[in-house]
């Protein structure tokens, strides 16, 4: 292997875990937001409890089908369409005007943040098997 290829191997981890820890903090700054949002836009309790919730029922159901499809296409490939898609679903909370608009984006969001695991999986392919504790 050349310099420049593991230079641009190095650099492509290192971009896409910075990637994925934006997502993760952004998903939790909106989190604490989100109550407040929904309920200035007429949203009742349930509605609010819903948006919250179908975040974590898509990103459960997801989770296993992206690595299954990770394996099949390639994890980087997924973990691409994955931050693309979390970035058009938090434009689609952002410029919703209904809370229907938001609880679909947040369903969204969950399907796409599903790809966790998938980045996990990643560095357990890159690392020894003595180093995967240590890799994760």
């Amino acid at each position: 292997m050349s310099w420049l290829t593991l230079f641009f191997f190095f650099t492509d981890r290192i971009f896409f875990t910075f990637l994925k820890i934006a997502q993760m903090l952004g998903e939790g700054i909106s989190l604490s937001s989100l109550p407040l949002y929904l309920t200035r836009l007429g949203a009742s309790p349930v509605m609010v409890g819903l948006a919250i919730s179908c975040f974590s029922i898509s990103q459960m159901t997801f989770a296993p089908l992206l690595v299954g499809l990770s394996s099949r296409m390639g994890r980087s490939i997924v973990l691409r369409i994955c931050l693309a898609g979390a970035a058009a679903s938090s434009l689609l909370i952002a410029f919703s005007g209904s809370v229907y608009g938001v609880v679909a984006g947040r369903a969204l969001a969950g399907a796409f943040a599903a790809c966790v695991p998938v980045a996990q999986s990643g560095v357990t392919d890159i690392v020894s098997t003595d180093q995967t504790a240590l890799g994760l």
